[in-house]
């Protein structure tokens, strides 16, 4: 069940903080006091003032009520599960149970927190509207819009602006990069002072400005990044030329050095994009790009679309035309901005959860908060942690319309409770997978393994959000083939038990195995399939492909001797069985097909039918003289 908010004290509302817990568990923060379930009406409300969780299916999370008397615009999940908040006039963390942290030093700002992000090491960017920060006991410090705290809350001084130095006006957005450089983007129009750092800047681990990165000329603000596992980054804002070329609106992609990458959104209109600002932006693994504003068209390839405040493009940047979605409508008064969409989150299955200031959602009544499901039969999130026979590699592959991460890190444990860092993760781009190699997993004892994707959600993509994969990996490891059709079975070479469509083999030692299937009548015989088998589960699927011919079996004997069964029309494939049955005074001696002796074959004959055959059964006449018996082949 999806749920809606609302605000009894200003009459409008929105979500601006979405961000995705591992679990699938769901922060929402904004501007409401209060949150009920659609189908139930306003009157069920629950008091939930700026901050609300919900579990993954959508209903409140009655234990998780921190409560805030700012609006909050911005979550960053943390490795062990903390809640660091960016809010209108502060930055605190919170445990994963909502009470405030009071091991976390909070800070009061003069301006709002828009945008967090966790590195690696555990320290916190924070970026926003301030130019001053507050500590607890009262001191202040000048600090143009970008801070860095240690995981703990602590000011980190080698990491400040102040002065004519660091952004001049707001920052949106920030994407970490896996090298530890870090994107930052706003309205800025100059950076340390410098007029040609303006909207979008690479910064290096030690916060100087990489002039390597040479983005191209906007003319308004960047407010939302997205970050590719290819390095390329997805750039949406307020901007509507991107030079050198006189248009693209609100939405372009760079390449990893900065530059336009002139082969996104192409075609024969004159200024593709979108109408009005994009806010937010969401990455599928599949390569899809979600966008999220206030805009109500987008022009791209041949025309104009209509595409009310939410948008899926695919990889090219053209239109998504097979995932129709909209918010629209007006909550209350109409509020300060009309109906937008702020903010986007794609969840573990492939869900998208859309926030905003709206009341409609896919002709859906939603206020401000929704869900749209977009998995098919064809379309389907999946992912599946694997580690290879000699624990050296272990891999994170993912497909579909789950999110795309921008970093992955890996762990280990030998309880599953307490986990230790192996490594972070890279993206494979051949394979499509993230991946650690170099490792000695003790597959032997057993091991746990964690793989954890971080990636951006929320408005201007300024929530940090975290999922995970868990599994248990061993020196043997569990075989399960799914066949169509069902009737099909399976075994391993080397094995005698056929077994059937779905049928679990456990203990399978890890490696390499080849996998025969039964034959199916109406079905073409199935080719050997080679399965690796990791520790833990491995589910295959297999597929045979029709047949529906018809084939004849002829049968004939001799006009004397005996008479013949079993022959007629079959389906490919099929189990055919023909029977030799003699008269008194003669015994069965062979079969032919075509004049062709049948080695091998006995009265009762069984074979799959892949042709027409033409099968004959031959009997001997039994002569008997005194003392002995001598068998004479009739001659035919």
């Amino acid at each position: 069940m999806l749920a809606a908010v609302q605000d009894s004290l200003s009459g409008w509302l929105r979500i601006n903080a979405l961000a995705l817990q591992p679990d699938s568990s769901v922060l929402l923060g904004g501007d409401f006091d209060v949150f009920y379930y659609v189908d139930e009406g306003y009157g069920s409300g629950v008091q939930r003032r700026r901050a609300a969780g919900l579990k993954p299916n959508g209903f409140l999370d009655d234990a998780f009520d921190p409560g805030s008397n700012q609006s909050i615009f911005a979550y960053a999940v943390q490795p062990d599960n903390g809640i660091i908040v960016g809010k209108q006039d502060s930055i605190s963390r919170w445990k994963p149970d909502g009470t405030n942290d009071s091991g976390f030093m909070d800070w009061d700002t003069n301006g709002a927190v828009r945008a967090l992000a966790v590195q690696p090491d555990g320290k916190i960017l924070v970026a926003g509207v301030f130019t001053e920060i507050t500590a607890p006991n009262s001191e202040r410090f000048p600090r143009n819009r970008l801070i860095r705290l240690d995981e703990n809350g602590f000011l980190d001084n080698h990491f400040q602006f102040t002065g004519s130095n660091g952004p001049n006006l707001s920052v949106f957005s920030l994407a970490l990069q896996p090298d530890g450089k870090v994107i930052v983007a706003g309205n800025f129009t100059t950076f340390n002072g410098n007029p040609n750092y303006k909207y979008i800047v690479r910064l290096n681990p030690d916060k100087t400005v990489d002039t390597d990165f040479n983005p191209p000329d906007l003319n308004d603000g960047v407010y939302a990044l997205a970050l590719q596992p290819d390095g390329k980054i997805v750039i949406g804002g307020a901007f509507t030329t991107v030079a050198p070329f006189t248009s693209q609106r609100r939405i372009a992609r760079l390449n990893p050095d900065g530059s336009l990458d002139s082969g996104f959104m192409t075609g024969i209109v004159s200024t593709p994009g979108m109408n009005a600002d994009v806010r937010t932006l969401a990455l599928q693994t599949d390569g899809k790009i979600w966008a999220g504003g206030n805009f109500t068209s987008i022009s791209v390839g041949t025309g104009s679309q209509t595409t009310n405040r939410i948008v899926r493009l695919h990889p090219s940047g053209s239109l998504d035309k097979a995932f129709p979605a909209g918010a629209d409508g007006v909550h209350g008064t109409g509020g300060p901005e009309g109906a937008n969409v702020n903010a986007l989150a794609l969840q573990a299955d492939g869900k998208v959860l859309v926030g905003g200031h709206f009341t409609q959602l896919q002709n859906e009544e939603r206020s401000c908060i929704g869900r749209m499901i977009q998995s098919t039969a064809t379309e389907a999130a999946f992912q599946e942690l694997s580690v290879n026979s000699s624990g050296t590699v272990v891999s994170w592959d993912r497909s579909g319309p789950a999110p795309e991460f921008h970093r992955v890190s890996f762990e280990q444990s030998v309880d599953g409770q307490n986990y230790t860092a192996l490594g972070p993760g890279f993206y494979n781009l051949d394979q499509g997978s993230w991946q650690l190699d170099g490792l000695s997993l003790n597959l032997g004892e057993g091991v746990w393994v964690r793989a954890r994707g971080h990636f951006s959600t929320g408005r201007y993509n300024g929530s940090g959000s975290m999922l995970e994969s868990v599994r248990y990996f061993s020196g043997q490891g569990n075989l399960q083939v799914n066949i169509v059709p069902a009737q099909a079975k399976w075994r391993r070479a080397g094995t005698t038990d056929w077994r059937s469509s779905g049928a679990i083999e456990y203990n399978v030692p890890l490696g390499t195995h080849t996998v025969q299937f039964s034959r199916v009548a109406g079905w073409n015989s199935k080719t050997n399939e080679i399965f690796n088998i990791t520790s833990g589960e491995n589910i295959e699927h297999v597929n045979y492909t029709q047949n529906t011919s018809q084939h004849r079996v002829s049968v004939a004997a001799p006009g004397q001797g005996g008479t013949v069964s079993g022959g007629g029309t079959f389906v490919h494939n099929a189990w055919v069985t023909l029977t030799a049955s003699p008269d008194p005074g003669f015994v069965f001696s062979h079969w032919t097909d075509g004049g062709q002796v049948v080695e091998g074959a006995g009265a009762t004959y069984s074979f799959y039918l892949t042709s027409n055959r033409n099968l004959t059964a031959h009997f001997r006449k039994i002569i008997s003289l005194p003392g002995v018996m001598m068998l004479l082949l009739d001659d035919e």
